[in-house]
């Protein structure tokens, strides 16, 4: 019993160390649950993605980078399409993202 146990166990931990990050916005939880879409913490890719294409309409299916800015509480999100945005959680809401427009 404990073998198949210990077997059993190791397996799991390999498995959970294997699966992916969700990265685009048709991964994302608020695709099913669209009323809990309404918070900046902890969000993954997959829900950056679908904040960037659902609520704000960019062309974002999906988040490859996400930065944090050092000295700041705001981030850059790269997306697939190569826009990229700059996201500001809001503590009480949904972030607020706008797009970053480089000039050189």
């Amino acid at each position: 019993m404990r073998k198949e146990f210990a077997v059993l166990l190791l397996a799991s931990s390999l498995s959970w160390s294997v699966h992916a990050e969700l990265t685009r916005a048709d991964q994302s939880l608020y695709n099913t649950q669209p009323q809990k879409a309404n918070t900046s913490q902890n969000l993954s890719k997959a829900d950056l993605a679908w904040h960037a294409s659902k609520t704000f309409g960019f062309d974002c299916p999906e988040v490859v980078k996400h930065k944090p800015m050092l000295g700041s509480h705001h981030s850059i999100i790269t997306c697939s399409t190569g826009a990229r945005l700059k996201v500001h959680p809001l503590s009480d809401s949904r972030p607020v993202m706008t797009l970053v427009v480089s000039s050189f």
